[in-house]
């Protein structure tokens, strides 16, 4: 999912170095194991929720360019389907 990310980052024009997806996976290694994203907080009180801003922006921005990202895609699908179960898109 990162290496996805960073694909289409790339594609955009932003210089990444080729160990960001692996620093991020070491970054949320680190954090402490009760912490969550805004995202995770506002799915878990049944909020409107960020998912078209953060992971859909990146799914179109990768689609624009023809990168391909089966696993944001699948994970895009999921939430957007439970976010929609309780109105929070």
């Amino acid at each position: 999912m990162f290496n996805e990310a960073a694909d289409i980052a790339r594609a955009e024009g932003v210089a990444l170095p080729e160990s960001t997806a692996d620093d991020l996976v070491a970054l949320l290694e680190s954090a402490p194991p009760d912490n969550t994203t805004s995202l995770q907080v506002d799915f878990g009180h049944q909020r409107r929720v960020e998912l078209e801003y953060l992971t859909g922006a990146v799914v179109r921005r990768g689609r624009e360019h023809q990168v391909a990202s089966p696993a944001l895609d699948s994970i895009y699908a999921s939430l957007k389907a439970r976010a929609r179960a309780f109105g929070g898109l």
